[in-house]
């Protein structure tokens, strides 16, 4: 999702820790704060996830931001504002399409 979100809007023009720091707002955000709205609101939530304590908080959210540091760099690393419509890939890309 995050990887179609840059491509639509076209963030060629942002700076490398713009986009570092979308993808870990990405991760944190709408991910973390949904896992954690789901296991807070969902009937049996924290028997079948997780219990709501401080450190599962805090171990969740600093997964989260890992996980959102790694997508930004493989964001950076693939480029995905490259690809033009209609999802061509670019030329670097298609001596590895079979």
């Amino acid at each position: 999702m995050f990887f179609a979100l840059v491509a639509s809007f076209g963030v060629t023009s942002w700076s490398r820790q713009r986009v570092m720091a979308v993808a870990v707002a990405f991760a944190v955000v709408p991910v973390w704060t949904g896992l954690i709205a789901t296991v807070a609101l969902a009937p049996d939530g924290a028997t079948l996830l997780f219990p709501l304590t401080l450190t599962t908080l805090a171990l969740s959210l600093i997964g989260h931001i890992i996980f959102g540091t790694v997508l930004g760099a493989c964001c950076l690393a693939a480029r995905p504002w490259t690809l033009t419509w209609p999802w061509q890939l670019p030329n670097r890309l298609r001596r590895f399409r079979g």
